[in-house]
């Protein structure tokens, strides 16, 4: 079922990715005295990013070459649709069931334009498109895109834009962008999905994000990408320093405020493994991104709440100063 699924995403981003060279985006430039505080735009880093229109745009041609726009849906089911993309990606997918698959087998005909291609299906209940949303979501690898919170958001209202008859627009940015994700969900699908062990997921991850923030990585595991700072002065275990940082999660932009700070004094010894490693590469006033995989950061031990348990942090650091102690 995932297979018939899969396919239909991936035809529809196959055939709008045509012409298209892949990986190529449009980058937001940035300041270097806004390195800590936006760190979307970190110098040097190679962060990219597109607006929230053009993954809106990317939702309305999804459901459009989907043929979802054909379903007839009720706003209640595609209501319960898109909260099931959306719980998938946050890492809570709704369970298939014996009518969520009945539903799904039905529409993936739909989807192909085979019987039952026309019509609205409503004998089944709001948890079965939750489910064949999730099931969706999953079978195109969308939870391995990396996306925010905010361009899941533009990525759903765009599905439902085109649902209700008012399409968002394909412009040249959404083109790009639609080349960026058959790239990305075409090595997601080489590389085996959603159900991998936990170390080879890392290992993916950190093979996306070397590409993606311009990474090195330490023997210990360490991802880092430090820009040359104003002296020589590096710190040293024992040391006390003067940081700021923004910490993100794993996707690099969903900010966790409860571990950014701003010219923080501390030893370095408070720090935690990854970076205490990581500041030791910097000199005074140098940025850095450093990515911390989880047994560099709260390992084992108790994790802050709100922040997924295990899942690697990302920190945009600029350090202020170092002295002895």
């Amino acid at each position: 079922m995932r297979t018939r699924l899969f396919l239909s995403c991936t035809l529809f981003l196959g055939t709008l990715c045509t012409g298209i060279s892949s990986g190529t985006l449009v980058p937001l430039g940035g300041d270097p005295a806004t390195a800590v505080t936006r760190p979307d735009s970190a110098p040097g880093m190679g962060v990219l990013d597109y607006p929230p229109a053009a993954y809106a745009a990317l939702g309305s041609s999804l459901a459009g070459s989907g043929r979802f726009v054909q379903f007839g849906w009720t706003e209640a089911q595609l209501d319960a649709f898109l909260e099931g993309i959306r719980a998938s990606l946050q890492g809570r997918p709704f369970p298939m069931d014996q009518a969520a698959q009945e539903l799904a087998g039905e529409l993936a005909r739909r989807m192909a334009g085979g019987p039952q291609a026309t019509g609205a299906p409503r004998e089944y209940p709001s948890a079965a498109f939750s489910a064949f949303g999730s099931s969706f979501a999953l079978s195109a690898h969308f939870a391995e895109l990396g996306w925010t919170e905010a361009e899941l958001g533009a990525f759903l209202d765009g599905i439902k834009a085109a649902m209700g008859g008012h399409p968002v627009p394909m412009d040249d940015v959404a083109t790009r962008l639609v080349g960026e994700m058959g790239r990305r969900v075409a090595e997601a699908a080489q590389q085996g999905g959603a159900s991998v062990d936990p170390k080879v997921r890392l290992a993916r991850y950190f093979k996306g994000m070397r590409r993606r923030l311009g990474l090195q990585i330490s023997e210990s595991g360490l991802g880092y990408n430090v820009q040359t700072g104003r002296n020589g002065i590096r710190p040293r275990p024992g040391d006390w320093i003067v940081f700021s940082c923004v910490t993100t999660s794993a996707d690099g932009r969903t900010r966790i405020p409860q571990l950014c700070t701003e010219r923080t004094r501390v030893r370095m010894e408070g720090l935690m493994p990854g970076l205490m490693e990581g500041l030791q590469m910097m000199t005074v006033g140098s940025t850095a991104v450093f990515v911390l995989p989880p047994s560099l950061s709260f390992g084992e031990g108790d994790w802050p709440e709100g922040v997924e348990r295990g899942s690697p942090l990302v920190y945009y650091i600029a350090l202020g100063d170092a002295s002895p102690p």
